[in-house]
C-alpha cells in the first residue's frame, strides 16, 4: 500500500510567508508518495497610469490652495482615483499624490504638488531686502582696499549631493510592496513599497538632484530564482547603488520540503546555500559598476512562525550571516531586522510589514544611503 495506507487524495492549500503553494499528499498511485507544487495565478496584464508633470501652486494668502490634475489610464478603459483627489486642499510645502487604476493595484503613478507663498500678496508685502534703499544722512562708509593684512574669505556654504542617482531595489514581495490585512489575504500596494517612500525622503533631502528609486520587487521569488534574473535587471536599468532584500522565501519552502520528507531542517547548510546566491548577486552587480548594499531580513512574527517551525531561529541565522557578509564586501548591511524588532508594525500573515512598517524599512535605507554616499560640494563647483 505503500507509505501512505489510504489510497484517497488528501490536498490542503498551504500559505507561508510571501509564498502560496498547493501541497498534495496522496497514495502509491503518486509515485514517490508526496509532491509540492507551487501554482502561477493568472493576473491580468497591467496597465499603466499616466500622472501629470508635478505641480507648483502659489497661495496668495499661506493658506492651502485648491489644486486640480488629471490622471489617465494608458491604452485602456477606465479610471483613476488618486489620494489626494484632484479638487482638493493642499497646504504649504510638497504633498505626495498616488493615483492607481480602479480595482487595480499593479497600475499606478505618483507626483508631486507644491504649494509655496506668494510673498508679494501676503499681508505687510514682501519681506525685507538686505539691502534698503538710500535715507538722507551721511552717506555710508566704503570698505577699506584689500590689504594682506585681511582675514581669508570664507568660501560659500557647501551644498550637498549624492554620489549615487539611480537605485535598484531588488528583492521579493517585501521589496514589491504587499500588505497583509488578514493572515489569508495579501494585498500589493506599490504606493506604499519602501522603495516608493524612500525616493520620496531622497528627493526632499536633495531637492536638485534627479534621483530614482527602480522597484524591481518579485513576490515568492527565492534567492536562486532572484539570482537567474539580477543581471538582466542590471543590465536594463545599469544603477549606481542595488539594494537587495531576499532570502525569506528560501527558507518556507526549505523548512517544508524537510517536513515532507520526515527529515529534520538544515539550517545551516540550506542559509549557507541563500548567502552564496547574495554573495553572487552583490558581485556580480559591484563588477557591473554599481554600489551594493545588502539588507538583513524583516523580523517573522507568530502566524508565520506557526506555519514554519523552526523558521525563526532560521531567519536570526541567516540574518548572521548577511551580516558577515555585508561586512565582508563592504556592502552593509542594512539593519531592518533590527529597525522593525518589537515594533509590532509586521502584518497579520506574520511576514509582511504594515505600510507604517515600510515607512520604517524606508527610513533605515535612508539614513545608510545618506551615510554612505551624501557628499559636500562647492555651491561654485559643478558636481563630479
Amino acid at each position: 500500500m505503500g507509505e501512505y495506507a489510504s489510497s484517497a487524495m488528501l490536498s490542503r492549500w498551504v500559505r507561508y510567508g510571501a509564498l502560496s503553494l498547493t501541497t498534495t499528499l496522496c497514495a502509491s498511485s503518486c509515485g514517490s508518495g508526496r509532491s509540492a507544487t507551487s501554482p502561477s495565478p493568472v493576473q491580468a496584464a497591467p496597465t499603466a497610469s499616466v500622472c501629470p508633470a508635478s505641480i507648483e501652486m502659489s497661495s496668495t494668502d499661506g493658506g492651502p490652495v485648491l489644486v486640480e490634475f488629471e490622471a489617465l489610464s494608458n491604452g485602456a478603459s477606465g479610471t483613476i482615483a488618486c489620494e489626494p483627489a484632484s479638487g482638493s486642499l493642499f497646504p504649504l510645502g510638497n504633498t505626495r499624490v498616488s493615483c492607481l487604476w480602479r480595482d487595480r493595484v499593479d497600475a499606478g503613478c505618483t507626483f508631486s504638488v507644491r504649494v509655496v507663498a506668494d510673498t508679494d500678496t501676503l499681508p505687510g508685502g514682501p519681506p525685507p531686502t538686505d539691502n534698503p534703499p538710500p535715507t538722507d544722512g551721511p552717506p555710508p562708509t566704503e570698505a577699506p582696499p584689500p590689504t594682506d593684512d585681511l582675514p581669508p574669505v570664507e568660501p560659500p556654504a557647501a551644498a550637498t549631493r549624492l554620489t549615487v542617482s539611480t537605485i535598484l531595489a531588488f528583492g521579493d514581495s517585501i521589496t514589491a510592496g504587499y500588505v497583509s490585512p488578514t493572515a489569508f489575504t495579501l494585498l500589493l500596494e506599490p504606493q506604499n513599497s519602501y522603495p516608493t517612500l524612500l525616493e520620496e525622503l531622497l528627493r526632499t533631502r536633495f531637492p536638485s538632484q534627479n534621483i530614482s528609486v527602480i522597484n524591481r520587487g518579485t513576490g515568492r521569488e527565492t534567492s536562486a530564482e532572484g539570482n537567474d534574473r539580477f543581471l538582466n535587471e542590471v543590465d536594463r536599468y545599469q544603477p549606481d547603488l542595488i539594494l537587495i532584500l531576499e532570502g525569506v522565501n528560501d527558507l518556507a519552502l526549505g523548512i517544508l520540503a524537510a517536513s515532507l520528507d520526515g527529515k529534520p531542517f538544515d539550517e545551516n547548510g540550506f542559509t549557507d546555500g541563500i548567502v552564496l546566491n547574495l554573495s553572487t548577486m552583490a558581485r556580480r552587480g559591484s563588477k557591473r559598476g554599481a554600489a551594493v548594499l545588502l539588507a538583513t531580513l524583516t523580523p517573522v512574527e507568530a502566524a508565520w512562525r506557526a506555519a514554519n517551525p523552526d523558521g525563526d531561529s532560521a531567519v536570526d541565522s541567516l540574518n548572521r550571516k548577511i551580516r558577515s557578509l555585508g561586512s565582508e564586501l563592504g556592502a552593509g548591511p542594512v539593519e531592518t531586522h533590527g529597525a522593525l524588532e518589537g515594533t509590532g508594525l509586521i502584518g497579520q500573515d506574520g511576514l509582511h510589514p504594515t505600510r507604517q512598517g515600510y515607512e520604517v524599512v524606508a527610513q533605515t535605507f535612508f539614513e545608510m544611503i545618506v551615510s554612505r554616499f551624501e557628499k559636500s560640494v562647492s555651491a561654485t563647483s559643478p558636481f563630479e
